[in-house]
């Protein structure tokens, strides 16, 4: 326990004085609200209304709950900027929910990248460094069956 406390301590020393360079990974699970995506019962760019007297719903095809792993980076430039940059892989499910009992349609992966510039309003050596934020990102969606990586993805 003690050889734990040990390490925890200097990882927060470290952190507490790693001014210039950061980079830290993230990982945890993907909890998806509002999943329905529509049905394929239902004439594209049809209300709810129209598409129940096709017999479909919005919730007939689904994203399920999945993971996601990624990577962050930040550095300062100076005394009050700084920039970061960001890359998510997110792991889901697409489900076709329609008859009941159907089976997923496969795996599908979205893969996030940004990057934010920063404002720190105290200068580099402050103890609190208060900031704002604005950037750009994009996400590529990859369905069944296709890759981002191969040019298969819609962005």
């Amino acid at each position: 326990m003690r050889k734990l406390l040990v390490i925890a301590g200097l990882a927060m020393a470290v952190s507490a004085n790693a001014e210039g360079i950061e980079f830290w990974a993230v990982f945890g699970q993907t909890l998806v609200s509002n999943a329905g995506l529509g049905s394929d019962l239902c004439p594209s760019g049809s209300s709810n209304t129209l598409c129940s007297s096709f017999g479909g719903t919005s919730n007939d095809v689904s994203l399920a709950d999945g993971f996601h792993f990624g990577f962050r980076g930040g550095f300062n430039t100076g005394d009050h900027l700084g920039y970061e940059m960001s890359y998510m892989y997110n792991r889901t499910t697409l489900q076709q929910n329609q008859p009941p009992g159907s089976a997923n349609l496969g795996g599908m992966a979205y893969h996030q990248v940004e990057f934010n510039a920063l404002y720190y309003f105290t200068p580099i050596d402050a103890k609190i460094r208060p900031f704002v934020t604005g950037g750009v990102g994009f996400t590529n969606y990859a369905p069944p069956g296709t890759s981002g990586a191969s040019g298969g993805g819609s962005t």
